[in-house]
C-alpha cells in the first residue's frame, strides 16, 4: 500500500470529527448545506452506475427512516432540533460512496489486521466501560458480525471492518461534542454502546448493498 492509498484510508478518519465539529460550530443548517453538496456532487459525478446511484440514495432514505423512528421513540436526541437534521441521511450516502468507491484500496487491508484492529477498538471500549459480561457479548458479536457479512458479500472483510470502524468514530465523536446523545429509559443521557453501533453500520451498508443488488 502506497503513501496515496494509505492518506485514502486516514483521510475520512480525520473529516468525521472535524465536519461534527463544524456543525457544532455554525448548526445544523450549515451541515445541510455542506453534506447536501457532497452528496448531490457524489450521485451526480462519482457514482459509475445506477446500481451505485440506488444505493446512495436507498442508504440515505433508509437511515433517515431509522433515525426519525429512533428519535420518535426517545432512544436518543439531536442537539437544538425536535427532529433529525437531513445531513445524517444524507452522510450516510456519502458515506456508502466512500466505501464503495475506495473498496479496492480497503480491500488490500489483511483479514488479520482487520481483526486485529477492530477487536483492539471494541476491547479498549469494553475496558473503558468497566468490562461489563454483556458489553463483552455485544463485542464479540460485532466481530463475528464481519466476518459473517464478508462470507455473504463480493466486499471484503476489511470492507465491512472498515465501515464499522467509521461508525464507531461518528458515534463517539458526535456524542462526545454533544451533536446527539442518548438516552436511557427515564430520559438520562447515557454512553452508547460503541460495539453494537459499529455492528449497526456495517450491517446496515450490507443490507442496502443487497437490496439494490450492487453485488
Amino acid at each position: 500500500m502506497n503513501l496515496r492509498e494509505a492518506l485514502t484510508l486516514l483521510l475520512p478518519l480525520i473529516l468525521i470529527p472535524i465536519t461534527l465539529y463544524g456543525v457544532l460550530l455554525f448548526g445544523h443548517d450549515t451541515g445541510n448545506v455542506i453534506i447536501g453538496i457532497a452528496f448531490f456532487i457524489g450521485v451526480i459525478k462519482f457514482t459509475k452506475t445506477k446500481e451505485e446511484k440506488r444505493f446512495m440514495i436507498v442508504l440515505a432514505i433508509f437511515s433517515m427512516l431509522f433515525e426519525i423512528a429512533n428519535v420518535a421513540i426517545g432512544f436518543y436526541k439531536y442537539l437544538d432540533v425536535v427532529m433529525v437534521p437531513n445531513w445524517i441521511g444524507l452522510g450516510w450516502g456519502v458515506l456508502g460512496l466512500y466505501l464503495i468507491r475506495n473498496s479496492s484500496v480497503i480491500s488490500r487491508i489483511s483479514d488479520q489486521l482487520t481483526y486485529f484492529i477492530m477487536s483492539v477498538v471494541y476491547l479498549s471500549y469494553w475496558l473503558a466501560s468497566g468490562m461489563q459480561i454483556p458489553i463483552l457479548i455485544v463485542v464479540i458479536f460485532a466481530i463475528a458480525t464481519i466476518y459473517l457479512l464478508s462470507l455473504s458479500s463480493k466486499f471484503s472483510t476489511s470492507f465491512f471492518g472498515f465501515a464499522s470502524l467509521m461508525g464507531v468514530i461518528i458515534e463517539f465523536s458526535g456524542t462526545e461534542l454533544g451533536i446527539w446523545n442518548y438516552l436511557d429509559n427515564f430520559g438520562a443521557v447515557v454512553f452508547p454502546n460503541l460495539a453494537h453501533l459499529g455492528m449497526s453500520y456495517a450491517a446496515a451498508i450490507a443490507f442496502v448493498l443487497w437490496l439494490v443488488k450492487v453485488e
